[in-house]
């Protein structure tokens, strides 16, 4: 009878079960944003296109900032945040980001130039209003980047889980777990 059970109970023991006693812990995902940093370097490029028009000398005259200040708004306003987004990882968003920085600046500087009321004999009429067309369309482009490009989905694992090991030694092995909390 004794042999009968051991031999019943033997397959049993040969296939250790290593199943964890509880699941382990799922990762969930979370969502974070970098709005901030594109809103200040957007900010800083309309500032210093802004300020290259307010260092305007007398009856429009350019003085020696007005030129420096507006390239480099510009240059910041098309290619800083398209740069950010693609530090971050995000290709596809830079490549969007730097398209619709370029199309509403462009239309914004079109519907500037659009809008003078010019005579028939006027030669370069309106193009005092090419710099507010594309200050606006800067602006219209930065908030629709900050709104709709800036936000990423990270998986985080929680804080605590665990997993099975199992570790060849010479002359032996170790079973066991190993837990993180």
């Amino acid at each position: 009878m004794i042999l009968a059970s051991l031999a019943l109970a033997t397959p049993a023991l040969a296939q250790p079960s290593l199943t964890p006693l509880a699941e382990p812990a799922q990762p969930d995902t979370v969502t974070t944003s970098y709005r901030a940093q594109t809103m200040v370097a957007d900010g800083l490029s309309i500032a210093a296109i802004l300020g290259s028009f307010a260092s305007e000398g007398p009856n429009g005259r350019d003085s020696s900032a007005t030129g420096p200040l507006l390239v480099a708004g510009l240059i910041g306003g098309a290619w800083v945040t398209p740069i950010i987004h693609g530090v971050r990882g995000h290709a596809g968003r830079a490549v969007g980001s730097w398209l619709l920085r370029e199309g509403a600046m462009g239309l914004g500087a079109i519907i500037g130039v659009a809008s003078a009321s010019c005579s028939a004999d006027a030669f370069l009429c309106g193009f005092d209003r090419i710099g507010p067309g594309l200050v606006a369309g800067l602006v219209v482009a930065s908030i629709l980047d900050a709104a709709f490009l800036t936000d990423e989905t990270h998986e985080r694992v929680p804080a605590s889980s665990w997993s099975p090991v199992i570790a060849p030694r010479q002359g032996g092995g170790t079973i066991g777990f190993a837990a993180s909390f």
